[in-house]
């Protein structure tokens, strides 16, 4: 797991109480601090332990949102499927361009033959 440690807590609290439509004084009651104290809180780079939980829990989000942890194996298994995705779409180009080099191929011992044929030559 990768986890932010350059965050600052209380910015992304505020961002999801605006997101929500939610105000700092809602979350203070529903948290059961002063109406002041959430106020500071969003203003502070981090927060109490004691907090995180009922504001997670307020705000409907985890609490590896609130801290942007990120999840590793998933991470690579995104990043290759995209390398699977893009291998694919190489192979086919490939394949394409094969098939079209083996028609001009053909085509050109073709004119070979052909122009052999004319001169009474034979290659």
């Amino acid at each position: 797991m990768l986890i932010n440690k350059n965050i600052h807590v209380g910015n992304k609290i505020h961002f999801f109480l605006e997101q929500k439509g939610y105000k700092p004084s809602h979350l203070a009651t529903i948290c059961n601090f002063a109406k002041q104290n959430a106020y500071s809180l969003i203003n502070k780079p981090d927060v109490s332990s004691k907090h995180i939980i009922s504001i997670c829990n307020y705000l409907e989000i985890t609490p590896n949102e609130l801290f942007e942890v990120k999840d590793t194996a998933t991470n690579v298994n995104k990043m290759a499927a995209e390398l699977m995705e893009s291998y694919k779409n190489q192979i086919t180009f490939l394949k394409e361009n094969n098939e079209q080099l083996k028609k001009n191929n053909k085509l050109l011992e073709d004119k070979v033959k052909e122009i052999s044929k004319t001169s009474g030559k034979t290659c």
